[in-house]
């Protein structure tokens, strides 16, 4: 669960009751661990009675959330016991932006490299640049006449490619080999070399889905859904892209894959 998804503070904390129901007397627990009557949990979550921002920072602490996560459940708990307008604002501002650095990707993916704004128009031009030089990762792929037939380009377009790749610091020739000098990029979702980068694959990947490969995956579903529920599922679609980096980073460099996803409100 990421709390991140869920906009009042009892859901986090029914949330943290289901996660850990195989445990004996785990809201006897929370009670404990926020300084209250064992009952006092119970009657949070299921009336009028709210937590003290003393008890949802015991609380936060019992949970071992990180910095993030402890300023959002607070600012959840204040935000109800709110009575002033301004201060409900304020506080309302607050979460918004906790939310926007969390679906950040680039603040997740923090030892990636973020290329200047002149290098980002020349990398993210074409569809090529970051698949010419993803390729170079796989031993078989260390040449532009190797890289020409794999990609179905021209030799002297891929040398091109290669020659540019170097003058971005991203990749060398040794001997006869090009290969990789930084491969971790990543443009944030504001920039308007993202937009392009985006747009240059999903033409790609349009084009994919014409070959009727039938070893590739391709989803596109329309659906309704509540304000609340479509903010989890944002949140579950962050989670799998911050978990599969972690799959992928220490992967054995064997085949060229395209990984993506699109959610968003029409």
């Amino acid at each position: 669960m990421t709390i991140f998804s869920i906009e009042d503070y009892r859901s986090i904390i029914r949330e943290k009751i289901e996660e850990n129901k195989a445990l004996r007397g785990y809201q006897a627990r929370l009670s404990e661990a926020a300084g209250v009557h064992s009952s006092y949990i119970s009657r949070v979550i299921n009336s009028h009675v709210q937590l003290t921002l003393d008890q949802a920072a015991n609380l936060a602490e019992f949970w071992q959330l990180e910095s993030d996560e402890t300023d959002y459940f607070l600012d959840l708990v204040l935000l109800e016991r709110s009575s002033s307008t301004v201060l409900k604002a304020r506080t309302q501002k607050r979460l918004s932006a906790i939310r926007r650095s969390h679906e950040n990707l680039a603040s997740r993916f923090s030892n990636s490299r973020v290329l200047e704004a002149q290098d980002n128009s020349i990398y993210y031009s074409a569809w090529y640049f970051s698949a010419v030089h993803m390729l170079l990762t796989i031993p078989q792929y260390r040449s532009a006449k190797e890289i020409s037939i794999r990609l179905l380009l021209s030799k002297e377009l891929v040398q091109t490619v290669l020659e540019t790749l170097e003058k971005l610091g991203l990749v060398h020739l040794v001997g006869s080999q090009w290969r990789v000098l930084q491969f971790d990029l990543h443009t944030p979702k504001d920039a308007v070399w993202a937009r392009a980068h985006h747009g240059h694959w999903r033409q790609k990947s349009a084009l994919k889905i014409q070959e009727f490969d039938s070893e590739a995956t391709h989803y596109s579903g329309v659906h309704t859904l509540s304000k609340s529920d479509a903010v989890k599922l944002k949140h579950h679609v962050l989670q799998f892209l911050e978990k599969s980096r972690k799959i992928i980073a220490p992967s054995p460099e064997e085949k060229l894959f395209f990984l993506g996803c699109d959610f968003y409100e029409v």
